[in-house]
């Protein structure tokens, strides 16, 4: 592209804009996508099917910001016992109807299809919204069923509240000088009812990377094989709705972390600030525990040592909160050895994603850790591949991961339409 071509450009680039705008007002003005005399609805919610929403709830406006709605809808959501999902759904009336709030629950299986989860929500929101469209016109055209449900028999659980999952996955990528093989599996196993909540799971990881290097100078291969597994089971008692007490059991190896055989056991008690019935929207968690640990070492490691066996102290600290103006977290967890308190790692992890002002919001999370607990590292020293390569943990006192992003976006505030017409064309 030469400078002379810019001009015309820049123009085409004016027409077509200014072309798209007026048409889309044409067509904006000659069909039905924002309906007069009804409901402005937000939706807050992650990973929800929204064009579903739009597709099958016509009898609102859906808007891009909360201040615009006559309700804003919070959905949050939490795993049941069987594995399924429990959605809880806030409706926070505004505007006129400010002060006025639903809460209405959905219940999912685990075997549910993306399509069955959008349904099921899609029936309880329309029911949910039935209360604030009757203040409007536009409930002359609307109109209630009732599909009788037939009689069911009580069935006995043969599993007694029990569920089972395997997963088996493997990964494979490569190109002429590089080749990475991974094969990964998983068994779970748990129980949930309001007194207990008993989850047993273990996991096989096996990564096999290899890397060639043909030049005219020299010839060049090395292989990194990563391999870890691991046990860990735990058991919850609800000792009522603020107290709980329990233990927690772990064993592992990783070639990675220097560790032939690890086990542990922890007993641990939690007080919750909040009742744990509020948990999907706020919780304030106090987790702590002491436990033994011991360590069977690959390699002899800095502390001249082949085993180790120590006792330890744990404490995570949790807090949740999900608003109308967006969400909030925070956790730290912290353990040191009981008979050297210097040997300690500490590690905070914050999220917040704020609505600031109408169509500007902003979102933060990372992770950072102070490492002072590392009595596993070999006293051997690490070949410069295996330091390249990161094929085993080397010695560290911090390390931190952070992702931010601000969005800002203005226009029309109506958001009724789809059309997946020419979707992810690049």
């Amino acid at each position: 592209m030469t400078r002379n071509h810019l001009p015309f450009i820049i123009c085409m680039s004016m027409f077509l804009v200014w072309d798209s705008f007026l048409f889309g007002q044409t067509a904006e003005n000659q069909s039905d996508t924002v309906r007069k005399n009804s409901a402005n609805i937000f939706i807050d919610c992650v990973d929800c099917d929204q064009d579903y929403f739009h597709d099958q709830i016509t009898f609102v406006n859906f808007v891009r910001e909360p201040k615009d709605a006559h309700v804003h809808l919070l959905i949050t959501s939490q795993t049941t016992g069987s594995g399924g999902t429990e959605y809880s759904l806030l409706f926070i009336g505004q505007k006129q109807f400010s002060g006025q709030t639903d809460t209405l629950i959905c219940n999912t299986n685990q075997d549910a299809t993306p399509d069955e989860l959008r349904k099921a929500q899609v029936k309880v929101i329309k029911i949910g919204l039935a209360r604030y469209v009757a203040k409007f016109p536009l409930s002359g055209f609307l109109d209630v069923s009732y599909n009788a449900p037939q009689k069911q028999a009580i069935v006995e659980d043969k599993w007694r509240s029990w569920v089972f999952q395997i997963d088996f996955g493997g990964y494979a990528s490569g190109e002429k000088l590089y080749s990475s093989t991974s094969l990964w599996s998983t068994l779970s196993a748990q129980k949930v009812t309001p007194d207990w909540k008993i989850e047993i799971n273990a996991g096989n990881y096996y990564t096999d990377n290899k890397y060639y290097s043909d030049t005219n100078y020299k010839k060049y291969y090395y292989r990194a094989i990563f391999r870890d597994n691991s046990i860990t089971h735990k058991a919850v008692k609800s000792l009522n709705s603020h107290w709980s007490a329990g233990e927690g059991l772990s064993v592992s190896t990783s070639n990675y972390s220097n560790t032939q055989l690890f086990y542990s056991i922890y007993p641990l008690i939690e007080y919750n600030l909040f009742t744990y019935d509020q948990s999907t929207r706020k919780q304030l968690r106090f987790l702590y525990g002491i436990g033994y640990e011991h360590t069977d070492y690959i390699n002899t490691t800095i502390y001249n040592k082949l085993h180790d066996n120590k006792f330890g102290q744990k404490l995570m600290i949790t807090f949740q909160l999900k608003q109308k103006w967006g969400s909030i977290a925070f956790t730290t967890r912290s353990f040191n050895f009981l008979d050297d308190f210097s040997k300690h790692n500490i590690r905070l992890q914050p999220s917040i994603n704020w609505r600031i002002v109408k169509g500007l919001s902003v979102s933060v999370s990372g992770t950072v850790g102070w490492l002072r607990d590392q009595i596993y590292l070999p006293i051997e020293n690490m070949t410069y591949e295996e330091i390249l390569l990161k094929q085993k943990q080397q010695a560290t006192s911090y390390f931190y991961n952070c992702n931010f992003g601000l969005t800002y976006s203005f226009g029309s505030i109506y958001n009724n339409v789809v059309n997946p017409r020419f979707g992810g064309y690049y």
